[in-house]
């Protein structure tokens, strides 16, 4: 058993009072000074039992044991990465000259309720040439995580200034014979004690002879970029055949990951067997909802906060999961300011298909005031006034 340093005083100052003459062991005296000496030695050597102990048992290493711990099996921890993305630059008329955008432009995001702000860099030079409007950029952000994988056309303000450029924002660009999404890959946050340990155990699989479903799961899991994997392990494409089905750390994942996957897993696979990999099926879902504030919030400020508890919610979505309007409403029911949430569409739990990934896409937020300012407070009162917002 591991003793605390109390515990470990007591018992000392209580063999002290049963096997001396010795009175005086008040606070501060020099026999209590010596006893709480020790004692703090002898529970920093239970503490460092404990620790190396624990350290050496994936199920219970945290930290850096864990990452000594899980080498033994051939793995590392992922780190966290930058998100990058196309950057449009563009002036409101076409001139005769030419614009450079230097490396190391800052633009970033308009301060959210939190007053937090992210920040991208470009990390090549590009020119706006002349007689033309917008020119694409690729740009990095300040810091890994996937808080940076900000939505479409949020990156509007020019940090350094270039004379002749009126915007920037990140829309969706215009490349060869198509259209791409802004982002070029995700930012991600690096690799949590939980999912090293997972990854840690499903290592173990992959020493069986064949591929069972863990060992995919597990093939898939060890690239960069991605959040979960699901094994269709039915012989969904006829026999032989594996399917997996990858999730990124923003949702859907790229081709590019898709790819990464697929050779990762190839590589590794048994010679027989076959794999795809695949997309999960997006399933669009649209909510509305109804929020009853405190009337001394303001309403942008819930409406803002109301929304990135819904994309906080959306992106914690894994494959085959259902929405569950409950789950949703607590989320929304933490914010500061918030008395109650009703989600009137949909009326019930929307479920997924086991290839399915359900995204919130669009959500409609209708506020009311709770009672007039001076009533204000979380007692409810019996005949508050409730104020209909509108739409938002």
């Amino acid at each position: 058993m591991i003793k605390s340093f109390e515990q470990i005083r007591d018992e000392m100052l209580t063999g002290v009072v049963d096997k001396t003459p010795i009175t005086n062991l008040n606070a501060g005296s020099v026999i209590r000074t010596i006893i709480e000496v020790i004692a703090k030695a002898i529970s920093d050597i239970y503490s460092l039992v404990k620790t190396v102990s624990q350290g050496g048992f994936i199920q219970t290493s945290n930290g850096k044991w864990l990452d000594l711990k899980v080498r033994e099996l051939g793995l590392l921890r992922k780190q966290g990465q930058k998100a990058t993305g196309y950057i449009t630059f563009s002036r409101n008329e076409a001139k005769d000259e030419n614009i450079t955008i230097p490396i190391g432009t800052i633009v970033k995001t308009a301060k959210n309720t939190e007053g937090k702000e992210y920040r991208f860099l470009t990390i090549e030079e590009k020119i706006l040439e002349a007689n033309t409007t917008e020119v694409y950029v690729i740009c990095e952000a300040e810091k890994e995580g996937d808080l940076y994988n900000v939505g479409k056309e949020s990156i509007r303000i020019l940090a350094t200034y270039i004379a002749g450029i009126d915007k920037v924002s990140n829309t969706d660009v215009n490349i060869g014979s198509g259209t791409r999404i802004w982002q070029i890959t995700n930012g991600t946050n690096t690799e949590t004690d939980d999912d090293l340990r997972h990854r840690a155990i499903y290592r173990w699989d992959e020493l069986s002879v064949g591929g069972t479903v863990n060992a995919y799961k597990s093939w898939g899991l060890s690239v960069d970029g991605v959040k979960d994997v699901k094994i269709l392990d039915d012989f969904p494409f006829g026999p032989g055949t594996v399917g997996m089905l990858v999730l990124s750390e923003s949702g859907e994942p790229s081709p590019e990951l898709l790819q990464q996957v697929y050779e990762t897993v190839n590589l590794k696979k048994p010679l027989t067997a076959k794999v795809h990999v695949l997309a999960p099926q997006i399933k669009e879902v649209d909510i509305t909802i109804i929020v009853e504030r405190y009337a001394s919030f303001e309403e942008m400020d819930i409406q803002d906060k109301v929304l990135q508890a819904v994309m906080g919610f959306n992106s914690h979505l894994i494959i085959g999961e259902s929405l569950v309007r409950s789950r949703l409403i607590s989320k929304i029911m933490e914010i500061d300011g918030v008395y109650s949430v009703e989600i009137t569409y949909p009326t019930d739990t929307t479920p997924a298909s086991p290839d399915e990934l359900i995204q919130i896409q669009n959500a409609e937020i209708t506020q009311f005031v709770k009672g007039r300012a001076y009533q204000d407070t979380e007692i409810i009162v019996e005949l508050a006034d409730e104020t209909p917002m509108g739409a938002m």
